[in-house]
């Protein structure tokens, strides 16, 4: 490094450049063109552009996996207490349940009673909960 230096020095004494010297100086042109903003050619640009394409699309497809297992257990806890025989009638501030004709409140609260037949659902379909 320290040659190349001395080189480029003293070919710039002489008045001689290099074609090393000319095409760092041009390399430099462009990083500080437009008031020291970055200049990216296109192939570069494209290709960042694609990268974050396809990041978005996973991230996209997860979330989308994500959304269509929580329809998939919701419609599966309706359809269980479906062919139980069991409806649900929410008010403004409670869950009441109908089991026989008997309409009355869960004993434990509707979250639980909801998280109990999640739960169950769950188990029966081999969907192990996950601890985010």
């Amino acid at each position: 490094m320290i040659a190349d230096a001395q080189k480029k020095k003293a070919a710039g004494k002489l008045g001689a450049s290099t074609i090393d010297n000319e095409e760092e100086e041009e390399e430099e042109e462009l990083r500080t063109a437009n008031g020291g903003a970055t200049i990216i050619d296109f192939v570069t640009r494209q290709k960042q552009k694609t990268e974050k394409d396809a990041r978005a699309k996973a991230a996209d497809k997860k979330a989308k996996a994500k959304i269509n297992l929580y329809k998939r257990i919701g419609v599966a806890v309706l359809k269980s207490l479906e062919q139980r025989n069991v409806r649900l009638l929410i008010t403004e501030d409670q869950l009441w349940r109908c089991d026989g004709g008997i309409w009355s409140l869960p004993i434990n609260g509707a979250r639980h009673s909801i998280e109990t037949e999640i739960e169950t659902v769950c188990e029966l379909n081999n969907i192990a909960p996950r601890s985010n």
